[in-house]
């Protein structure tokens, strides 16, 4: 395959996803339509990307875009089996493969494709022998941390409450900072684990000031 594939494959992910039913269970409304996993899938190769070079790794071209690849369809079944969502993908980008769509990839290229892809969704267990999994992995855990993670705790808190900036505050210090301390033990290399620190310095600066912001506050 060549970078010119991914376009395609872009092309593919978002022909497939069009107009698809909307996720109903989700709390945050932007994750309802179909253009949320297209945009999440983006942000992860891009991820993908950043780690790759960062990490200076002998990976051959091949290896480089097929875990881009993986990346632009990872979640590609989430509307439809959002439980097991990684099978799901790997399973409906198999037969896209079977029937002739994306045929630039090799049969032993969708083998590993289908894995990276399969396998994604558990970051606790890693492979050392499959470091193109620990990058997609990796990349797909660092997305929403940050300034995005801010905004998605306001939108778990009432926005009734008179102590909505409060709450806010709680569950950025109690939720979002403990995340980012679990979700560094789970990454596997080293920029993946700089971009996290970057992001969790980021958070904690915005709890310190939302902190000063609310004292004198007290609960009435």
């Amino acid at each position: 395959m060549t970078p010119d594939n991914l376009n395609d494959l872009k092309q593919i992910q978002k022909n497939y996803l069009r107009d698809r039913d909307p996720i109903k269970t989700s709390i945050h409304p932007w994750r309802k339509d179909w253009k949320y996993i297209v945009l999440h899938e983006y942000r992860v190769e891009k991820y993908v990307e950043t780690i790759i070079n960062s990490e200076k790794l002998e990976l051959s071209v091949d290896d480089v875009l097929l875990t881009r690849s993986a990346a632009i369809v990872h979640d590609i079944g989430k509307h439809e089996n959002k439980m097991n969502h990684a099978e799901k993908s790997a399973k409906i980008i198999l037969t896209m493969f079977e029937n002739g769509l994306c045929s630039y990839f090799t049969e032993n290229q969708m083998k590993k494709l289908y894995e990276m892809i399969s396998k994604h969704s558990n970051k606790e267990e890693r492979d050392n022998s499959n470091i193109c999994l620990n990058i997609l992995k990796d990349a797909d855990l660092l997305d929403e941390i940050g300034m995005m993670s801010i905004f998605m705790a306001g939108n778990w808190i009432n926005k009734e409450d008179p102590f909505y900036f409060n709450e806010v505050q709680k569950r950025i210090e109690q939720y979002e900072i403990k995340f980012c301390e679990k979700g560094n033990d789970l990454l596997y290399t080293r920029s993946a684990k700089e971009i996290l620190k970057e992001k969790k310095n980021f958070i904690e600066f915005v709890n310190h000031q939302l902190k000063n912001e609310l004292m004198g506050i007290s609960e009435l």
